[in-house]
């Protein structure tokens, strides 16, 4: 489960900052753990818009795998009290060529 927390917060925040530029707020990664800090927003909150943005974007064809109810568990957990390191909110991608536990994993190459 620890790995999937990582992976669900971990996966998301590149994105999370695309939807903010796209809505016209220029947000830094800063801004928004301080608004997750503050109780301003939620990690939840960050963890939906990006997902959001993905589907808007999804043309681009950007994402090979999403795990929108991990990111969604992990968002609680955090808004719920699990511990909330330096990024807590900020939701990243993580490229398919590195191994996160319950998603696959195929470095963009059908040998994998």
């Amino acid at each position: 489960m620890h790995d999937r927390l990582i992976a669900g917060a971990v996966g998301m925040t590149l994105l999370s900052t695309a939807a903010l530029a796209q809505e016209g707020d220029r947000r830094t990664a800063r801004d928004v753990i301080a608004a997750v800090a503050s109780g301003e927003t939620t990690a939840e909150a960050s963890v939906i818009q990006a997902l959001d943005a993905i589907a808007a974007l999804s043309e681009l064809n950007g994402t090979a795998h999403l795990d929108p109810d991990g990111a969604r568990a992990a968002a609680a957990a955090i808004d719920n009290g699990a511990s909330k390191g330096p990024l807590a909110g900020i939701a990243i991608v993580v490229k398919d060529n590195i191994r996160v536990a319950g998603l696959p994993n195929a470095a963009g190459t059908p040998a994998l």
